[in-house]
C-alpha cells in the first residue's frame, strides 16, 4: 500500500481499475512465492540506486552531504544507501577546515573506491583527479598487467619509496628508484599522502597481493629475468599448457587454492584461481568452500606458461578446447568466424575482455554482448566467467581482436547436444559437492529437496515468516515464507512437519513448507520439458 502512491493523502482508489496500467518498478523478488514486489513511486522508478547490489567500484555517483565529522565526510547516495568520503579524500589536497568548502545538504560527485553490499559498506572519494580519471580501474591484483597504466593515491612515503593505493584496497610498492627520472634522496619532502599520481605496472603477484609501481610512465617492463626471483620461482617448468596433473591443496586462501603437484620430484607449488575451480561461477564458489587442505584435485589443466607461477584450471569446457585442439596459440593463429572457449578477463563498462588459452585476448563491445539490450555490462556477466566467443574482425597492426558473446551468434549448430553436455558438468559437479559435504555436518548432507523433517517453531517474523529448529537442523537457518507457512496459525514451541524445498549448502540455509498439497504430491519423473528448462536457466 505505501508503495502506491508518494503519501497515504495522494493516494487515489480510483486510478487503480482493473485493466488499468501503470509504470512501476521491481524492488524485491522471492524465488519461494514467485512473486515480484513493485512500486509506483516516481521517486523509486527514477532512482538510479536502489540496494548496495546496484553500486559497483569505480562507478560515478551523486549524493547529497549529510553531516562532516573529523572522520571525513557522510553522504546519502539514494533511499537507504549511505557513504564515507575520508577525510584524505575530500579534495585533491588535504582540507584543513572542509566545512567552508562543503555545507550539508550540497550535492556532490563522487566515485566508489570501495563498496561492501553484505556490510553496508560504501567509500567515496571526491578527488576531481580520481573522479574524471579516463584511465582503467584497477580493483584487483589479478587485472594488474605490466604496463598498465592507471591513476592512483599516495598513502605512505618513506625513505624506501611510496605505497600506492587504488581501488578495493589494492595496493601497491613504488620502490625509490622508480621515483622519477632523476634520484630522489627524500621521497617524504617530494610526496605526500593523499596525492593522486599516474603508475605504471611493472610486476604483479596476485596470490602474494604484491604490486610493483613505478612512477616513470617512459618505462617499459623489461625482460623477466630482470626482477630477482627466488630458488623457487627459477624453478624449471616441466609441463606444457594443456597437460593434465592431480595437486595436492597446500594452503586455502580467499581468492584461490596454493596446490602442490603430484609425482614430481621438486614439488613444484601451483595457483589455482577461485573461478577456475568451474565452468559455473556459483559451483565455483560453494567448491572452494567444501575443499579442505590436504584434498587431492585430480585432472586438474596446466594454464598459464609465464615461469615465475603457474596457474592450473579445472575449467571442463576449457580443458575439452584445449585437448581437442580448438584454441589459438598465437594472435597469427586467430581468423575471423572463429569459436574460441574463453574466460572472462575483465567487465568495463564499454565492454567485456575474454581471454583464451596462451594467453590470448579479445574484446566483445557492448553491442555484441548479449542478444538482449545491455544497459549496465555487470548486469550480463562477471569476472572468471566461462563463455563461447565469435571473433567478429582483427587488426594485425594494433593486435586487436573484436569478439561477439550472442548466444543466437555463438553456437556451432548443434545446440542440444550442448545444452546436455552443460547439463550433465553441472550435476556432477553437484554430486561431487555433496561428496564433499559427506564428511561435514551430518545434518546439512541428510537434507534434500522433498524430504519431510519434524521441526520446532524458534520464531514468527513480522513480515509473516517463521525460523524453525530442531536437532537435525542443528547449525542451519531453516525458514518458511509467510507463503509456505499456508493457512497456518503458529506459535514458538509448536512441533510441526515440515517439507524441504531448497538447500543452500554455502549460506548453511534451508527453505522449507508446510502446505498440505506438497505433503500429499509423490516424486515425479523429471521431464524433458523441465530438463530444457532447466538448460535454458544455466545457459541464461
Amino acid at each position: 500500500l505505501k508503495h502506491l502512491s508518494k503519501t497515504r493523502k495522494s493516494f487515489k482508489p480510483g486510478a487503480f481499475k482493473e485493466g488499468c496500467k501503470h509504470k512501476c518498478r521491481i524492488i524485491d523478488y522471492s524465488l519461494m512465492d514467485e512473486m515480484c514486489i513493485v512500486s509506483l513511486k516516481h521517486q523509486i522508478i527514477e532512482a538510479q540506486f536502489l540496494q548496495y547490489q546496484d553500486i559497483h567500484t569505480g562507478d560515478v555517483v551523486q549524493g547529497k552531504v549529510l553531516s562532516l565529522k573529523p572522520i571525513g565526510m557522510q553522504v546519502k547516495v539514494a533511499d537507504g544507501i549511505r557513504g564515507l568520503v575520508p577525510s584524505l579524500h575530500l579534495s585533491d589536497v588535504i582540507l584543513k577546515q572542509p566545512e567552508k568548502k562543503y555545507s550539508v545538504g550540497d550535492e556532490v560527485k563522487c566515485r566508489v573506491l570501495e563498496c561492501n553490499p553484505e556490510g553496508k559498506k560504501l567509500i567515496l572519494t571526491l578527488k576531481k583527479s580520481l573522479v574524471q580519471s579516463k584511465l582503467p580501474v584497477l580493483s584487483n591484483y589479478e587485472d594488474a598487467k605490466p604496463g598498465l597504466i592507471t591513476h592512483g593515491f599516495v598513502v605512505c612515503a618513506r625513505e624506501f619509496g611510496c605505497i600506492v593505493k587504488f581501488y578495493n584496497d589494492v595496493k601497491g610498492l613504488v620502490p625509490k628508484n622508480e621515483l622519477g627520472s632523476e634520484p630522489i634522496s627524500c621521497p617524504d619532502k617530494v610526496f605526500y599522502e593523499g596525492q593522486v599520481l599516474k603508475v605504471m605496472v611493472l610486476k604483479c603477484e596476485p596470490q602474494q597481493e604484491r604490486l610493483l609501481l613505478s612512477f616513470r610512465l617512459s618505462n617499459k617492463p623489461g625482460p623477466e629475468n630482470k626482477w630477482k626471483c627466488t630458488p623457487k620461482e627459477k624453478q624449471e617448468v616441466k609441463y606444457q599448457i594443456g597437460e593434465i596433473v592431480d595437486v595436492k591443496i597446500l594452503k586455502k586462501k580467499d581468492n584461490g587454492l596454493e596446490v602442490s603437484i603430484l609425482e614430481d620430484e621438486d614439488s613444484v607449488v601451483a595457483w589455482i584461481p577461485r573461478l577456475h575451480l568451474s565452468d559455473f561461477v556459483a559451483t565455483a564458489k560453494l567448491l572452494w568452500h567444501c575443499l579442505q587442505e590436504g584434498d587431492i584435485l585430480p585432472g586438474v589443466m596446466y594454464l598459464s606458461d609465464k615461469g615465475e607461477h603457474i596457474i592450473l584450471s579445472r575449467k571442463s569446457a576449457v580443458i575439452s578446447a584445449v585437448q581437442e585442439e580448438q584454441v589459438v596459440r598465437s594472435f597469427s593463429e586467430i581468423q575471423p568466424g572463429m569459436l574460441l572457449t574463453g574466460y572472462v578477463r575483465n567487465v568495463m563498462p564499454f565492454g567485456v575482455f575474454v581471454e583464451f588459452p596462451f594467453g590470448v585476448t579479445g574484446l566483445a563491445p557492448k553491442v555484441s554482448m548479449s542478444d538482449k539490450f545491455v544497459t549496465d555490462t555487470k548486469d550480463h556477466f562477471v569476472v572468471g566467467q566461462t563463455v563461447i566467443a565469435k571473433v567478429m574482425s582483427i587488426d594485425e597492426e594494433k593486435q586487436r581482436v573484436l569478439l561477439n558473446l550472442k548466444v543466437s551468434e555463438c553456437s556451432s549448430g548443434d545446440s542440444a547436444a550442448e545444452s546436455f553436455a552443460l547439463l550433465n558438468q553441472y550435476f556432477k559437479e553437484l554430486k561431487e559437492i555433496r561428496n564433499l559435504l559427506r564428511r561435514g555436518e551430518p545434518s546439512i548432507r541428510e537434507l534434500v529437496p522433498g524430504k519431510r523433517v519434524p521441526l520446532v517453531v524458534q520464531d514468527v517474523r513480522e513480515d509473516g515468516s517463521a525460523l524453525f529448529s530442531s536437532s537435525s537442523v542443528t547449525g542451519l537457518t531453516v525458514t518458511a515464507t509467510r507463503h509456505h507457512l499456508g493457512d497456518k496459525n503458529i506459535a514458538p514451541g509448536e512441533k510441526r512437519k515440515a517439507f524441504v524445498l531448497h538447500v543452500d549448502a554455502l549460506r548453511s540455509e534451508v527453505y522449507v513448507s508446510l502446505r498440505e498439497e506438497l505433503f500429499k504430491q509423490r516424486p515425479k519423473r523429471v521431464s524433458m520439458h523441465s530438463v530444457f528448462g532447466f538448460v535454458s536457466f544455466c545457459l541464461s
